[in-house]
């Protein structure tokens, strides 16, 4: 039985990359699921911070599941630019909107 979820994985990236480079991989996980068919994404920037979401489907068992994966690249500590302060909180109230309304279509 499949049950609707959310999780959030934190990585600590080390060493000198290119923050907007590096957030054009972030769909590269997504596209090894078996069957993966994308029905949307896309990269940008919140308050300076790179951030891809991908969408789409994949196929589990006898199952087709759908998906939505974002991907956000933020500093910590302090070195947080100034467009970012404050944006942990932006965040979460931005994931509970997201989990509502995603619930609202899908439930």
């Amino acid at each position: 039985l499949y049950t609707n979820n959310a999780q959030v994985v934190v990585y600590k990236l080390v060493g000198a990359f290119d923050h907007r480079e590096a957030i054009r991989h972030g769909f590269v996980d997504s596209q090894q699921l078996t069957a993966w068919r994308a029905t949307g994404g896309s990269i940008a920037e919140v308050n300076g911070v790179p951030t891809s979401i991908i969408e789409g489907t994949y196929r589990e068992n006898n199952m087709t599941l759908n998906t939505s994966r974002r991907h956000i690249i933020a500093t910590s500590g302090t070195d947080l630019p100034a467009g970012v302060r404050g944006w942990t909180r932006q965040a979460k109230t931005l994931q509970r909107q997201l989990l509502a309304s995603w619930a609202q279509r899908y439930l």
